[in-house]
């Protein structure tokens, strides 16, 4: 059986620890353990710092134990299934125990598998922007919780979970959902860091976290957005929001994918054209038929490029300015406090940019199918538009045309109402 002792050999003030670790009689290895001490509070005796010792070499001696406890454990494992044992061997588990090293030889901390996580996503299918940010925010709260510790991915268990959402709710003030959120990123990448043979909590698949679900989907009926469209709107750049939020309730897509469209999205099949879009999110296709309302909104131009943060700010101006001001229950965040609250508030201040995304699927329910609605939206609920192939998108998208310019020239479009 595998025994771990101690030694000093120094005789100074500051000698260094050795560990001695026997295998059989004829068989030893020795290692630097990587702790120091005053020899005056070297026990020879017991191999270990004295109880008298200060607080600071009382730490060495717990650590020390916990040392000789692993790799005793390690290396009678070692001996049992036949594995070499040589001074290496020790050196890396001394390594190993103090969070150098892993036993698979990979970097296993938690910072280092958020990195991993992130670059490996981008080269499988290219992350949006906004989710890149998210890993980016949760190795910046990882990093300010672990301190001067180092943690790894197989720390990360119900404990480790529960303090840290605590800590995330508590010492910085994110709002239940927000924690959560950040919780369960670490979550996803300590479970891809387990495909890639890093040791993770035998709790892992046991943390829980709460989605944060709202209540109240905002969106603009027909109404709200014939009023949007004829008001009177003076400034520029409030007009150019103005043409965003239309088109956005009228193709349906995620603020991401929304921003990018131009004229160079526009391709022409049998006589109609279309707006091709390749989404961030779920790196799909989807074909859009130009006509219409959307025809109409695009007729002098494409509105200007905008950024996210302007577009939800200018839209919320711009339903003001349009008297959306109905009493609706829903939420909005605190300035002061940045956590959600809930209540009665008027509409536009409610309104965001996935909101456009909530209007184009509510007010096409029961006008179209929800098989003509995916194409749009790029929803992944409906396997079968796996399989669709280029030219079949065209042909599907121009079908959902067909149905949408013989509801405009009846004046009865999904987006539109009578005027």
């Amino acid at each position: 059986m595998a025994t771990l002792s101690y030694f000093l050999r120094s005789k100074t003030d500051n000698a260094t620890i050795y560990c001695r670790l026997t295998i059989d009689r004829k068989t030893q290895f020795e290692k630097k353990t990587g702790f120091t001490i005053d020899r005056k509070y070297w026990s020879t005796d017991k191999k270990l710092p004295k109880q008298t010792a200060p607080a600071n070499e009382k730490h060495i001696k717990n650590q020390l134990e916990r040392l000789k406890v692993h790799i005793q454990e390690k290396a009678n494992v070692a001996v049992t299934e036949g594995k070499k044992i040589t001074s290496v061997w020790l050196g890396k588990q001394i390594d190993v125990f103090f969070g150098l090293a892993s036993e698979t030889g990979k970097d296993d901390s938690l910072v280092a598998a958020i990195d991993r996580f992130v670059f490996n996503a981008k080269q499988k299918r290219g992350l949006a922007v906004n989710t890149v940010k998210k890993y980016e925010y949760l190795k910046k709260k990882l990093v300010e919780y672990q301190g001067k510790d180092l943690f790894r991915v197989k720390d990360v268990n119900m404990f480790f979970a529960d303090s840290f959402l605590k800590w995330l709710q508590e010492e910085k003030a994110l709002s239940e959902g927000t924690a959560n959120k950040v919780l369960r990123n670490l979550v996803t990448v300590c479970k891809e860091a387990k495909t890639y043979e890093i040791e993770t909590a035998k709790s892992l698949e046991n943390i829980k976290t709460k989605r944060h679900e709202k209540k109240n989907k905002i969106y603009l009926t027909p109404q709200e957005l014939l009023k949007i469209k004829k008001a009177n709107i003076a400034p520029d750049y409030l007009n150019n929001a103005r043409k965003w939020l239309l088109l956005g309730c009228e193709i349906g897509q995620r603020v991401s994918d929304l921003k990018k469209v131009n004229e160079n999205n526009v391709v022409e099949y049998e006589g109609m054209r279309f707006l091709v879009i390749r989404t961030q999110k779920t790196n799909k296709e989807v074909i859009i038929p130009i006509v219409g309302k959307i025809e109409e909104i695009l007729k002098d131009e494409f509105p200007r490029p905008i950024s996210a943060t302007n577009l939800n700010k200018y839209i919320k101006k711009v339903c003001e300015l349009s008297d959306i001001d109905t009493p609706t229950i829903g939420e909005k965040r605190d300035p002061e406090t940045k956590r959600l609250v809930s209540g009665s508030f008027a509409k536009h201040e409610l309104i965001t940019s996935h909101c456009m995304r909530y209007t184009f699927v509510t007010n096409s329910k029961n006008i179209i199918s929800n098989q003509l609605i995916r194409t749009v939206t790029a929803h992944t609920t409906d396997r079968m538009m796996e399989s669709y192939n280029a030219k079949e998108q065209l042909k599907v998208a121009k079908e959902l045309g067909q149905v949408w310019q013989k509801q405009f020239d009846e004046r009865s479009a999904p987006m539109a109402v009578n005027e």
